[in-house]
């Protein structure tokens, strides 16, 4: 058996051990047996199932694990289960000498504590930003971090790169992902949320959230506005489609939201428009920048009152700015978006999202 296909046999062995048992397969965390075998093979020279012994075990959890693996102190139990997991597997299927598992289900528990003291100090905030900056980087290459296989293969890509090539990537995603970072804010619960909505004009006018009828549950009522939201905030037309004023401001609807989403303070309408002039000069060839100035502030005028009407923005202090529910439903289309948009402290309950790559 090849090198590394002893390692995928024992784990097909595993989900199929796993599957026959009360709990099933989902009781059995095979893609973490199966990545533990792994490190094992390559850093230990782990040949087969054979050579798991206590000296291996050890040195797999206290020396290889924390320099290779970035986890959290509440993935610990996990991390254990699988491996009690994997000796049970076998030593009732036989790949075990005599006495062998025993001996590692006692080194195991033996090791726990300072296992899991070492996984919780190295748990620190420098790593999971590391962590979080390298699946950044996975997700735009189009690798599912949940594939085990797939990561692996995306780090061992990685890492074979050169050192200059490797830093050039990383500050290149760096920079990109910091324009894609949002200030933080605070949620409203999801009832004062799905209140807010049931008095949107959007639960009226939407076949969704006809469906979903006002009077649903919160969440639904949730769902039905967010749906209508994200498909009359968010248009996408033709780069080489001439546009109307009207569908021009529409196209750009989302600009100005975030500009409400980022303000500190409440923005003016004329303070919407000329930041909305502006970006429209740079991107768009204007003609006459005068006669678009006055068709432009009429048609976001006409934009700003609907997304009163749909609960989106509010009067305050002379200007306009987001309501909780507009905050809410601008945060997911901008997560949607591949946003990074902090929350200051929690919700007091989960309310519905949009799935990822939306608008």
């Amino acid at each position: 058996m090849g090198d590394e296909m002893w390692v995928q046999d024992v784990a097909d062995r595993l989900a199929a051990w796993a599957a026959g048992r009360p709990g099933g397969l989902g009781d059995v965390d095979v893609d973490g047996a199966e990545l533990l075998l792994d490190l094992a093979r390559e850093e230990l020279d782990l040949t087969g199932p054979g050579g798991l012994t206590p000296e291996v075990l050890r040195a797999l959890l206290l020396e290889v694990f924390p320099e290779t693996v970035v986890a959290e102190a509440g993935e610990v139990p996990s991390i254990l289960g699988a491996l009690r997991a994997l000796v049970a597997c076998l030593d009732e299927t036989g790949a075990l000498p005599a006495g062998r598992a025993e001996a590692l289900t006692a080194e195991l528990e033996a090791i726990t504590p300072e296992f899991t003291r070492v996984v919780a100090d190295a748990d620190t905030d420098e790593r999971r930003a590391a962590a979080e900056v390298i699946a950044g980087m996975m997700a735009e290459d189009g690798v599912d971090t949940a594939d085990a296989r797939a990561v692996e293969r995306w780090v061992a890509e990685f890492e074979a790169l050169p050192e200059t090539e490797r830093f050039a990537r990383t500050e290149d995603y760096l920079a990109r992902a910091e324009e894609l970072v949002v200030p933080p804010v605070r949620l409203a619960s999801s009832e004062e949320l799905a209140r807010a909505a049931r008095e949107s004009e959007l639960i009226e006018q939407g076949a969704a959230g006809a469906g979903a009828g006002a009077g649903g549950d919160d969440e639904a009522v949730l769902e039905a506005w967010l749906t209508r939201f994200d498909e009359v905030a968010v248009t996408e037309h033709p780069e080489d489609e001439e546009l109307e004023v009207g569908e021009l401001v529409q196209a750009e609807l989302t600009g100005v939201l975030i500009q409400l989403y980022e303000q500190r303070e409440p923005s003016t309408a004329d303070d919407l428009t000329r930041v909305l002039l502006d970006h429209v000069e740079a991107v768009y060839e204007v003609s006459d920048p005068r006669l678009l100035a006055g068709a432009v502030a009429g048609a976001l005028r006409e934009r700003l009152d609907e997304l009163a009407g749909w609960g989106v923005v509010a009067g305050r202090g002379g200007g306009l700015e987001l309501t909780p529910l507009g905050v809410w439903g601008v945060r997911e289309l901008l997560l949607a978006d591949g946003y990074q948009a902090p929350v200051i402290g929690a919700p007091a309950d989960p309310v519905p999202t949009l799935p990822a790559g939306g608008p």
